[in-house]
């Protein structure tokens, strides 16, 4: 049978057998859908001899690799436009439809289904022609090890070869690409701690490790508890577990928290809240809290409690030994963010 009879025989006897790719994952968020009904490629940007099928489809039409042209040493690609890969992380699906109607083994004629990952197509998929003509048939990939993703990610089913002219068609149709959303958040960061300068607070924390993790949310307060957003920090960035607020004053008190946000969205639960002022360096030890000072105590508080706390935390004054100021290079009576040191 000649190659012009042999698709009109086709064509004749073919019956489409109904393989439905919905619904495949209940409440799923859908990336990406097309069954060419509107009888259009778009939005996929066709290479070679890409076009839309009349005569095959689940149901008609489908997008179909046609083997005229001739064309050999090809690789002709159906491709997708970006789509947004942040919004899933679990059973991620990949599923179409596929057929091929051959017309000779003479050469080997393939079939790639493909995602790209920022600048890297994966090989999800591979069929050929080796023996000859394949039925429909619905396909699944999971490819929940790529998601969620913040890169660019694309499709593409791509015909290649030595020489079209050895198959008839492939035919896809019914593509689809969804998961399901994540709602767990991170976990709550850990071991939050800060370091007083002049006019800046450092803070700094143990890293993260969830793969989906997109960045740290930092919450400062004048009071218990820090509930202010004042800043973020981009995870897997080089400096992102440690942040410096610029935006505070010596002698003043902040309260600080963080939380954990992933690329879905989820926030994790606040961080232990720490407390701290910042203070000029060269002033020293001389507007610091000098716990270890047991010279003098106050009786109504307990044993050891220096009485230099007790003047900064319930007197707003700083009483400390002459040869602590002296040590600091401040002068006794020096008034400090307005702490008058005794």
């Amino acid at each position: 049978m000649n190659k012009k009879l042999s698709r009109i025989y086709l064509l004749a006897t073919f019956t489409v057998a109904l393989f439905s790719t919905q619904n495949l994952l209940a409440e799923s968020i859908v990336l990406f859908s097309r069954d060419f009904t509107d009888g259009s490629l778009s939005p996929f940007t066709p290479e070679g001899n890409w076009q839309i099928s009349n005569y095959y489809g689940q149901p008609l039409p489908g997008a179909q690799y046609n083997w005229s042209p001739t064309q050999t040493d090809y690789s002709h690609s159906l491709t997708s436009p970006v789509l947004d890969g942040s919004s899933v992380n679990d059973s991620v699906a990949f599923t179409y439809d596929l057929y091929l109607n051959n017309y000779s083994t003479a050469t080997l004629e393939e079939f790639a289904v493909e995602i790209k990952i920022d600048t890297t197509w994966i090989t999800i998929a591979t069929y050929d022609n080796s023996a000859d003509t394949i039925a429909w048939g619905s396909h699944v990939h999971y490819v929940s090890e790529y998601f969620p993703t913040s890169e660019e990610v694309k499709i593409r089913f791509r015909a290649h070869g030595p020489n079209s002219y050895n198959i008839n068609y492939w035919v896809i149709d019914n593509i689809k690409l969804e998961g399901i959303q994540d709602s767990t958040p991170p976990d709550t960061p850990t071991n939050l701690s800060a370091s007083p300068d002049d006019e800046q607070v450092t803070l700094a924390w143990s890293p993260n490790t969830e793969n989906d993790l997109a960045l740290y949310r930092i919450y400062r307060g004048s009071s218990s508890p820090a509930s202010t957003l004042i800043d973020s920090v981009t995870a897997n960035s080089d400096q992102d577990t440690s942040y410096v607020d610029l935006n505070v004053s010596n002698g003043e008190l902040y309260y600080y928290r963080i939380t954990a946000l992933d690329l879905t969205g989820n926030e994790s639960d606040y961080s232990d809240e720490i407390s701290i002022t910042p203070y000029d360096p060269e002033i020293g030890q001389a507007i610091e809290l000098l716990t270890n000072n047991s010279e003098s105590t106050v009786g109504n508080y307990d044993a050891g409690y220096p009485i230099n706390t007790y003047y900064h935390d319930h007197r707003h004054q700083s009483l400390y030994l002459a040869s602590e100021l002296t040590d600091a290079g401040i002068a006794p009576g020096a008034s400090i963010n307005g702490i008058q040191l005794k």
